[in-house]
């Protein structure tokens, strides 16, 4: 299956132009699988790293957080994954979590 990215039109806007944003976008079409997109791995890991980090009362937790918040969002508004992905993600770690710590 295509991911967003692949499948829809390019965001067009003024903040779409630049040599980061360029270079970014060059690495990023070159180096992704065009396809792939289930479930997200990025949000699955990110979750469990939150649920671990939680279940062994670090101070990590509080620092990884935001990290972790973003990076699941970003699958989406970085259009990597739908909606769909990312919520299977947050399964399959809770799932890897309660598997090996309950």
């Amino acid at each position: 299956m295509l991911s967003p990215r692949t499948l829809f039109d390019k965001i067009k806007s003024p903040m779409c132009d630049g040599k980061i944003y360029r270079m970014t976008h060059l690495i990023v079409e070159n180096g992704s699988a065009h396809g792939t997109a289930f479930p997200s791995t990025h949000t699955a890991v990110a979750t469990l790293i939150l649920l671990v980090s939680w279940h062994v009362h670090t101070l990590f937790f509080y620092f990884i957080t935001p990290v972790a918040l973003g990076l699941i969002i970003s699958t989406i508004f970085g259009r990597f994954h739908y909606c769909v992905d990312m919520i299977a993600g947050i399964f399959y770690g809770i799932s890897v979590f309660i598997v090996v710590y309950l």
